[in-house]
């Protein structure tokens, strides 16, 4: 009797809470896919975190440095991460002369 109490006490806290990702409609391309690589490669990593069903935010670290984007996304999360790559490889990636 006393489990049941407590597991509906922790139902939908903390770890407990199971984050639902919005499906990535697109696979990414060769050239997207390139640019996820080099980021990860040069510790930048990006992803999507859940703030309500179907708010996002997009969570960016670099080199142990991490930020949130104060923007709030839907369903278009994915294309955003992907674009945030993209611009980060752009930013710093600098080919061997």
């Amino acid at each position: 009797m006393g489990s049941a109490l407590r597991d509906k006490k922790r139902k939908g806290r903390g770890a407990d809470r199971i984050v639902q990702y919005p499906e990535d409609k697109i696979t990414p391309d060769k050239e997207e896919y390139k640019y996820y690589r080099w980021c990860i490669n040069n510790n930048i990593i990006i992803w999507p975190v859940s703030e309500l069903t179907n708010n996002w935010h997009i969570r960016i670290t670099i080199n142990g440095k991490t930020s949130i984007s104060p923007q709030r996304y839907g369903e278009d999360i994915w294309d955003k991460v992907h674009e945030f790559y993209k611009y980060y490889y752009d930013k710093y990636y600098k080919e061997d002369e």
